[in-house]
């Protein structure tokens, strides 16, 4: 989730989740904290989370590493040789993220045949979950900390909640509407729980507004300073040519 080259942003709380509400209840797990050992330009790392945790750096200083190592382990990424540290095949990355607010079902499900009434309690509601590799294709593997309990990913992908993510904005075309993957348009899909849903309702300053409008209003106003732009240049360029018939067009592709 970067907002901007220099200044990134990652939103910890975990939204959505491929399992069915009825059976796990409400939705609230969220991370807590964030490990990184030997991935990429990351020698060991440790990050704790709150509601919203900005991170600031110099360009090539590891902001993009850490993002790219959280979105590994949610499986969104995989791991390649370019992500080992120092290119070192002996010690290969690990990513470990401690989540909180875990509920019993959450955690019923994750253990399966290792589930401990005893152990569960004692977790209150937090886990730390290990990503390591093996060597050459780099399988990954989940383990449970501090019981090393192996979970297999497919359980674990189940229960975890999505992540969303916006690249960063190092293009123009990428701060617009009318391209279809630009980061305005992955930013207020940010704001719309079910995408499906075109008549979803948000309250801006007490007043009531259908997210469908908001994007359409702000596609026009995109296309007003557009048009204003494309004038204003016809009209410079005109009178440095001395010819009126000839015009700039600009258009957002």
């Amino acid at each position: 989730m970067k907002i901007i080259n220099r200044h990134r942003i990652l939103y910890p709380r975990c939204l959505f989740s491929t399992l069915k509400p009825e059976i796990r209840g409400a939705i609230s797990m969220k991370i807590k904290e964030v490990e990184i050992k030997k991935f990429r330009s990351i020698e060991e790392l440790s990050i704790n989370a709150g509601n919203l945790v900005s991170l600031v750096g110099k360009n090539n200083y590891g902001k993009t590493a850490i993002f790219d190592a959280i979105q590994v382990f949610f499986q969104k990424k995989k791991l390649l040789d370019k992500d080992i540290h120092m290119f070192s095949i002996k010690e290969l990355p690990e990513i470990s993220i401690t989540f909180e607010n875990v509920s019993d079902i959450d955690i019923q499900l994750l253990l399966g045949r290792s589930y401990d009434l005893e152990y569960a309690k004692s977790l209150n509601g937090v886990i730390k979950i290990n990503l390591s590799f093996t060597e050459g294709q780099f399988k990954a593997k989940y383990f449970l900390e501090p019981k090393n309990i192996q979970i297999p990913t497919r359980t674990l992908l189940e229960l975890l909640p999505d992540i969303k993510y916006v690249s960063s904005i190092r293009n123009p075309e990428d701060n617009t509407f009318s391209k279809k993957n630009s980061n305005l348009r992955e930013l207020m899909d940010l704001l719309i729980r079910n995408n499906d849903t075109t008549d979803e309702t948000i309250t801006i300053q007490g007043k009531e507004l259908k997210i469908k409008d908001i994007k359409t209003e702000l596609k026009k106003s995109e296309d007003s300073k557009v048009s204003t732009l494309s004038k204003e240049l016809s009209t410079k360029f005109q009178n440095l040519v001395g010819h009126q018939a000839l015009s700039i067009e600009i258009k957002v592709e």
